[in-house]
């Protein structure tokens, strides 16, 4: 289980504001626990669901809820926060945009789900052709995709 104040700190650890000797105050804490909570319900809103669990009080968020973000996106958020932080506490995002950006990117899953035929389940009797059609679904046959299988829109 990753909690929303792991992702807080790993980002605070990211941008040098926490550390052996700096400790992040409260409120620099909250500001970044609501960045986060922004950020996640915008990538939602864009079409980006990666199970984000909403702060009940966005203006007193938990550190200690849990994100429900699975450990594969968690590089990608973290990085993204503090790109979004690096403002508020003067540092320049300047290498980390672009790496933040790349991260972004790669949420977004470029396989497309394709249905499953089942060659045991019988077709519909509107779907057969004279007596030699096939009575079962065919196999599938793979899909094919130009471009090294990355799909422009």
């Amino acid at each position: 289980m990753i909690t929303k104040g792991d992702i807080v700190n790993q980002a605070f650890e990211y941008l040098r504001i926490s550390g052996l000797t700096n400790e992040a105050a409260p409120r620099d804490t909250q500001l970044a626990l609501r960045s986060l909570d922004s950020i996640m319900l915008a990538w939602t809103n864009k079409g980006l669901n990666l199970s984000w669990n909403k702060s009940d009080d966005f203006t007193d968020p938990d550190p200690q809820e849990d994100s429900g973000i699975s450990d594969a996106d968690y590089e990608a958020i973290y990085v993204n926060l503090a790109v979004k932080l690096a403002p508020a506490f003067g540092k320049p995002p300047t290498q980390l945009d672009s790496f933040a950006r790349e991260l972004y990117a790669g949420l977004f899953s470029t396989e497309l789900p394709t249905q499953q035929n089942n060659t045991y389940m019988p077709l519909g009797s509107g779907n057969r052709h004279g007596v030699c059609a096939p009575v079962f679904q065919q196999a599938n046959e793979p899909i094919d995709v130009e471009n090294d299988g990355n799909i422009t829109i």
